[in-house]
């Protein structure tokens, strides 16, 4: 196989006795302490050098340090270069020199150079290209004293330094020309790729990535054991841009065992890069690891973030392993998942250049090997002893893959990969299936095309293999039945959470082990804490097949229909056995009990306040706004169940109750269906206050006597869009407790801020537990005033965290929790934890969210006070039993009534069709559904 060659020449200054870089250097200059590296690079085989887990060269010539051998020569030794190698930590690519060299005393040292290949100014590629930080040790590596550090140079500006490299560089291995323009090609190409993907200025709409990745099931034997156990592994290395384009890394060793006892032992690691501890050399015939392993004691998955920040003691172990294999690979016919039209493009090019014309195809493409282990060794020595493994010859079987993916950024790849293998049958099963992730559901457009792309690539861009002497197509589809084996989950990815995991397949009547690479919108990992919380979210049976698409502008009969299908779902008792197993798979209890036993309080004196979110309704026709009341009294009949009888149910006054008569909270709690008296009682957060300094944005305020005193504190969110916060959960719910009735005057435009004002309140009057009642959501641009097509979305969530709960809730949204500033807000003051999500992680399949422009306007048009009263005065609605109260101005008195219509873009009379207006508004944000 062709390789390349070139010299490379550098030098600069070294200080002794100094670790920092430049300070290493100016000493090297005052004291003429000069060093140069006279140096060549041979690449031996560039296919091999451009591989994800290679980038390794020989590196050779001849060193120069004044103070060690003043002008004498050093001849390099065991010298290596590594080209774009990723550093594990910060994920930026260097490039690394590293050899050893013998004084003309006889001393040994050892030399080591990086370059720090990052974009971290305006136009750095040179200076990072020829800047490199050196140190020297005594002795073979940098396990020795060290020596002294400074900085060299390749001198781009001396123009014999250029013209030396542009000489010296030759193609090797090969004397066909054709073949030495493909194996050029092929070195620029990846030189230039990862250089673009580093320094490019702007949006990338194109990326290109590669990956290799090794995977076996089989048997094998403990050492002094006779029986088999079974066993299943993977491992591989992903460069940057690997699945969606993010510049972010991963390579992972994933380690299965049956312990002989209906249970297993599982091993992984996931970190931005293993390099110098893996080797996945599929066409050396060789797999090597040596380096830590994670062993995870409880449970089934362990993520990048959880060995990120280590602690002994925990979850999971940290263990040392050495995995050795021989390996007999065979390779296949190369698999490519694209287009029709580029695969009949691909046939008529010649075999010779196929690799470098698929460097500008779009698509997955992977050159696949059947695999079998001649002879293999697994060693895990922990805290407790030492383990061997040996591998079973004939009982093992897998799968090997070179991988490189040609993609648009946009729209965002979603993306569901199988890999099952039957080792018994010597078979191999593939199954590929590609669509969009639709994963910023806020912009409208996007996303209707989006959805349009992720339609065809369903229909045209899959596989579907099977693999015994060639491949061919699977008559069966591979269906997982078991996915709670082991799971590696790469939480560090921006876009969304990248899973590997271990599963079992059923094809056909047949049960085997797999790997399945899959793709997790929501991302558990924690973000400044290091706690950790359930969230539990469940759903209605057959929710999918429940769901009915809104009726057509001016369908009366549809819309009857639709409407009555909302309240089947609305009415439906299945909601109350939802909400149970929320309430047990949150543990709600067992949080409210450990908070009881703290307050030294007996269950009859023990304080809890129910905050649902009522005080914003509009009608009860459109259930859509509003916190179910059925669920909140179902909850507190549970809680009434275990013997607690000191239960309230709070809400505070909202700005309509300055717009509209009896819009007091026991009023509007009677309307939506609360019934005070029996096990709880009602109460109105704006009445009964006293004074509180709260410092920050709150200040000297208010605070209800009841809520202050409260021992438990519960938000029951209703699932809606907002068009400030453009979400509104639990944390958005707590706002509307605070206790002043004109929120818009007092919060909005006097203090200005109503996310500094709601994290102090909460600051001070923790909240103990979070529900959200999304049995309907009330989506779109108006989600907080009204929904006449409300999502049927049919789920309840729950959990001890309400940053936990409303980052889930959010997330099922399609949108990133972040966009809001509550959640920016939270995040800082309170931390999230690492979340433990169970029941359904799925996203809403219809859901569409607040455009941010409508956002933008609501904070810096509205919340100005001059202009947001007449707007909100003039356009809020509500039940006719609800009459409007005077303004502070006449004119908008007057003006009132004769704006009825305009009210009707965004709200609907009570058991009408709504408007012409409401609906076409409404339809422009049902395209995507």
């Amino acid at each position: 196989m062709p390789g390349i060659r070139f010299k490379e020449d550098m030098d600069g200054y070294v200080g002794e006795n100094i670790k920092d870089f430049r300070d290493g250097e100016d000493y090297g200059k005052r004291y003429k302490n000069t060093v140069k590296i006279e140096g060549e690079i041979e690449v031996d085989s560039v296919d091999e050098f451009i591989q994800v887990s290679s980038h390794e060269a020989e590196f050779r010539g001849k060193f120069y340090c004044e103070s060690l051998g003043g002008k004498a020569s050093m001849v390099i030794e065991n010298g290596r270069f590594n080209l774009f190698s990723i550093d594990p930590d910060s994920g930026h690519r260097n490039m690394k020199y590293s050899f050893n060299f013998n004084t003309p005393g006889g001393k040994q040292y050892y030399f080591y150079g990086c370059k720090d290949i990052f974009n971290d100014k305006v136009c750095d590629l040179i200076e990072d290209m020829t800047t490199l930080f050196t140190r020297i040790y005594e002795g073979k590596d940098s396990s020795g004293k060290l020596y002294g550090s400074g900085i060299m140079y390749f001198r781009i500006k001396d123009i014999t330094s250029i013209v030396n490299m542009i000489k010296s560089s030759e193609v090797i291995g090969t004397d066909d020309l054709l073949e030495k323009i493909n194996t050029i090609g092929k070195f620029l190409g990846f030189f230039i790729g990862e250089t673009w993907k580093t320094y490019a200025p702007g949006p990338r709409f194109f990326y290109k990535t590669n990956y290799e990745n090794l995977v076996l099931s089989g048997k094998l034997r403990e050492n002094g054991e006779n029986k088999t156990r079974e066993f299943f592994f993977f491992s591989g290395e992903h460069n940057k841009g690997f699945p969606w384009g993010d510049e972010e890394t991963m390579s992972d060793v994933a380690l299965l065992i049956s312990d002989g006892n209906g249970d297993y032992i599982r091993f992984g690691i996931t970190k931005r890069s293993l390099q110098g501890f893996l080797n996945v050399d599929l066409k050396g015939n060789k797999y090597t690891y040596i380096g830590e392993l994670y062993q995870i004691n409880e449970g089934h998955s362990l993520s990048f973030s959880e060995i990120n920040s280590y602690k002994a003691g925990g979850n999971i172990e940290k263990v040392t392993a050495e995995i050795n294999l021989e390996l007999d690979t065979q390779a296949q016919e190369r698999v490519d998942v694209t287009f029709k039209l580029i695969e009949d493009f691909e046939k008529i090019i010649p075999d010779k250049f196929k690799d470098m014309v698929t460097e500008i195809l779009l698509g997955y493409f992977a050159e696949p090997y059947k695999v079998k282990v001649t002879k293999g060794s697994i060693k895990i020595t922990s805290s407790t002893g030492e383990t061997v493994y040996s591998t079973d010859q004939k009982g093992t079987f897998g799968e090997g893959e070179l991988g490189k993916i040609n993609n648009l950024k946009e729209p965002t790849m979603w993306y569901n990969y199988l890999c099952g293998i039957d080792p018994k049958a010597q078979t191999l099963y593939l199954k590929m299936d590609y669509g969009t992730l639709r994963d910023e559901r806020e912009w409208y457009i996007k996303d209707l095309f989006d959805k349009k792309l992720g339609e065809i690539f369903k229909r045209d861009i899959k596989k579907n293999l099977i693999l015994k002497k060639k491949f061919e197509k699977n008559p069966s589809v591979p269906a997982v039945v078991k996915d709670n084996l082991l799971t590696l989950v790469n939480d560090h990815y921006p876009t969304a959470v990248f899973l590997r995991r271990i599963v079992e397949i059923k094809n056909n009547g047949k049960t085997f082990y797999g790997l399945e690479e899959h793709i997790d919108a929501i991302n558990m990992a924690p973000i400044n804490s290091d706690k950790e919380t359930t969230v539990a979210v469940f759903t209605y049976k057959d929710a999918d097949k429940r769901y009915v698409k809104p009726p057509k502008i001016g369908d009366e009969k549809g819309r009857k229909l639709y409407e009555k299908k909302v309240l089947n779902i609305y009415n439906d008792k299945e909601k109350f056995d939802v909400l149970d197993k929320v309430i047990a798979g949150s543990a709600f209890f067992e949080v409210l009990e450990k908070a009881l036993a703290k307050s030294n309080k007996g269950k009859e004196d023990f304080s809890i306040i129910i905050k649902p979110n009522f005080m914003f309704v509009y009608s009860t026709s459109d259930k859509t706004t509003y916190t179910d009341p059925t669920l909140v009294e179902h909850l507190v009949q549970r809680i009434y169940e275990k013997g607690y009888r000191n239960i309230k149910i709070a809400e505070a006054r909202s700005t309509l109750s300055v717009f509209f008569e009896g819009r007091d909270v026991k009023n509007v709690a009677s309307y939506v269906g609360f019934k005070e008296g029996g096990k709880y009682q009602i109460i109105d957060l704006s009445e009964d206050l006293e004074d509180y300094d709260y410092g920050g944005k709150l200040g000297k305020h208010f605070v209800n006597k009841d809520w202050k005193s409260a021992d438990f504190r519960v938000s029951f969110a209703k699932n809606k869009t907002h068009s400030y916060a453009l979400y509104t959960l639990a944390i958005k719910n707590i706002y509307g407790a605070l206790p002043m009735e004109f929120k818009f005057k007092e919060y909005h435009c006097k203090r200005g801020n109503i996310y500094g004002t709601t994290m102090d309140y909460i600051k001070h009057f923790p909240i103990h537990f979070g529900f959200v009642d999304g049995v309907t959501g009330a989506d779109g641009p108006f989600g907080i005033f009204a929904d006449p097509y409300p999502q049927l979305t049919m789920t309840i969530i729950g959990g001890e965290d309400i940053v936990a709960v409303d980052w889930v809730g959010a997330s099922k949204m399609g949108i990133e929790p972040m966009i809001s500033v509550y959640m920016q807000e939270a995040v800082k003051i309170f931390g999230k934890p690492r979340i433990r999500l169970t029941g359904n992680g799925e996203l809403y399949k219809f859901w569409a969210n607040t455009p941010r422009i409508a956002s933008w306007a609501s904070h810096n048009i509205l919340d100005y006070y001059t202009f947001g009263y007449p707007v909100y005065y003039l356009l809020s609605e509500s039940d006719p039993r609800f009459t409007a109260k005077p303004a502070t101005s006449e004119i908008l008195t007057m003006f009132r009534p004769k704006l009825k219509f305009m009210r009707e873009i965004f709200f609907k009379e009570p058991g009408q069709l709504p408007s012409v207006f409401h609906q076409a508004l409404n339809k422009l944000f049902l395209l995507w559904q």
